[in-house]
């Protein structure tokens, strides 16, 4: 992009530091040669810029290139990615002036952009051919999920690439467009903030008209039966509308990531998305096929009390396995939940009886276990997910271990707490 007209320069003497404000005819100056142009229904240029600012090592000139489109309401900057020492680049416009391409000589390779049309952006098309010809250059509709799958100076993980690739869709074809781009990305990785509401897929998927996102369901069902991703999952199980006909891909769904669980070296994303997708399938299959549900809860449950760390368990896994009241191998995790080491009973999320009791009776879990499994799947109560270490009681009463008799008498030895801000141990 172009220069701005001040800028503002950290400069040091010694160990005094002052801001310096290098202004453009105060002994600066800037220079603009145009190296290249082309025009079909818009006109574009290269600009070769020049600007000599003032440093904290004396005077600098600053030489850099960039592609220009203009056009009446959306003119389009960005920078080439040129050694400004070659004075010889070339410049194409597509004949409806929708793409600009440009190459650094006679013998680079061309960078293709697509224009957008809602806004000042350009996308960049990762291939970069030897020779330009428009008409085998891709649509944008047919390029568009090429775009997440390079880094460039366009295309880079600030850029907010999907958003923008799903408005400029929604401005080329409505939301007919943006539902097909949903489609050829479900199990693409890409740039995202992951938070409780899922990722920008889920919220473009929920962005959609009823009608739109109702024509992808037979799509999502079918992505379930197909070879493990652990995108693809996540979105599916977070967008589909559930029902008792999926259990057996609800379980394979469970089983596939189980055996994929994350080994603490893979993208903070996955284990993200991993982490809500098996409380949702969990969930679910606690409402429609309890069996299922528990006995995957307590596979991944196990994982967990095996891996040496861990001193809770997911509250659907609890509470799956504790309706069941089937045998479960976590001792690891009764033998590290301990009321000592810093850790106050107090303060541990029990909820039995009033707000400074603990000692939760067989009646009083079961009942507990009926309401954290009558929670929506989706919208899990208390929102956000959580631990329940009452409900680790409730799988602890049904486990014939030594650990889990230790960790019983441990829960009744504590002492009641006086009130919620209570300091004894």
């Amino acid at each position: 992009m172009r220069a701005p007209l001040h800028s503002v320069f950290p400069v040091s003497f010694g160990s005094i530091s002052f801001l310096l404000f290098a202004i453009t005819g105060c002994g600066g100056g800037s220079k603009e040669t145009r190296v290249a142009y082309t025009e079909t229904k818009s006109s574009a240029e290269i600009v070769m810029q020049e600007h000599r600012r003032f440093t904290d090592r004396g005077w600098n000139t600053i030489i850099a290139d960039s592609v220009i489109v203009h056009r009446f309401l959306n003119p389009v900057e960005f920078p080439a990615a040129c050694d400004p020492a070659e004075k010889k680049p070339e410049l194409s416009l597509d004949p409806d002036a929708e793409r600009v391409a440009y190459r650094c000589n006679v013998s680079a390779p061309w960078h293709i952009y697509f224009l957008q049309k809602s806004g000042s952006k350009a996308f960049e098309l990762c291939a970069t051919p030897a020779h330009l010809d428009w008409a085998s250059v891709p649509s944008f509709e047919k390029a568009r999920v090429s775009f997440l799958e390079c880094e460039s100076i366009q295309n880079n993980i600030f850029a907010n690439t999907f958003k923008e690739i799903v408005a400029e869709s929604r401005s080329r074809g409505g939301s007919a467009s943006v539902a097909d781009f949903l489609r050829d990305t479900i199990s693409t990785s890409f740039a995202s903030v992951f938070d409780p509401s899922g990722d920008d897929w889920d919220r473009a998927f929920r962005d959609l008209p009823a009608s739109e996102r109702a024509k992808l369901q037979p799509f999502l069902k079918k992505t379930l039966e197909a070879p493990y991703n652990p995108y693809a999952v996540h979105r599916v199980v977070a967008s589909m509308e559930l029902s008792d006909d999926l259990d057996d891909l609800m379980v394979r769904a469970g089983e596939q990531m189980i055996a994929s669980r994350p080994s603490g070296t893979e993208d903070p994303l996955i284990t993200g998305m991993r982490a809500q997708t098996f409380d949702v399938v969990v969930r679910q299959l606690g409402r429609t096929n309890p069996a299922a549900a528990a006995r995957i809860a307590c596979k991944d449950a196990e994982a967990f009390s095996r891996n040496g760390i861990s001193i809770v368990i997911p509250r659907a896994q609890l509470a799956a396995i504790a309706r069941q009241k089937i045998p479960c191998d976590i001792g690891g995790v009764l033998d590290r939940s301990k009321c000592d080491g810093g850790f106050a009973c107090c303060y541990r999320g029990f909820t039995c009886g009033d707000s400074v009791r603990h000692a939760c009776t067989a009646a009083e879990l079961s009942e507990l276990v009926k309401m954290e499994l009558a929670q929506d799947p989706k919208k899990p109560w208390p929102s956000g997910g959580g631990f329940g270490y009452e409900l680790l009681v409730a799988v602890a009463m049904n486990q014939n271990s030594e650990s889990a008799r230790q960790f019983l008498e441990r829960v009744k030895k504590v002492p009641v707490c006086d009130a919620p801000d209570s300091k004894k141990p």
